[in-house]
């Protein structure tokens, strides 16, 4: 009789601690559920604030490269085709500026 309780107990042992994992397993599931609904709320919310600052986003910024990048291009393929640009004359090939003439002076004489 003492070995059939012993049997008996060691069955509703395994049992209950499968009973148990499975509701630990469930619990820690919806947990990380609950954690990552947070998270993209929380995701959610700082991105419309940095929106309404006026805050690039990622998306944007990687935009903006590529047009920057196609612009280059086109800029680089406008200077391929046109001729190279005259070297700047040295300074002594500047005209000269020539004093203005002084008025003559008015008569020192009033009288």
């Amino acid at each position: 009789m003492y070995d059939a309780l012993i049997r008996e107990g060691e069955a509703i042992q395994k049992k209950t601690r499968k009973v148990t994992e499975d509701k630990v397993t469930e619990m820690a599931a919806k947990a990380t559920g609950t954690w990552d609904k947070l998270e993209q709320v929380f995701e959610n919310r700082v991105a419309r604030s940095l929106h309404s600052l006026g805050v690039p986003t990622k998306d944007d910024v990687a935009t903006l490269g590529k047009r920057v990048a196609e612009l280059k291009a086109a800029v680089d393929k406008l200077n391929a085709g046109a001729p190279k640009a005259a070297k700047p004359k040295s300074a002594a090939a500047k005209p000269v500026r020539r004093a203005a003439p002084k008025a003559k002076a008015a008569s020192k004489t009033a009288a």
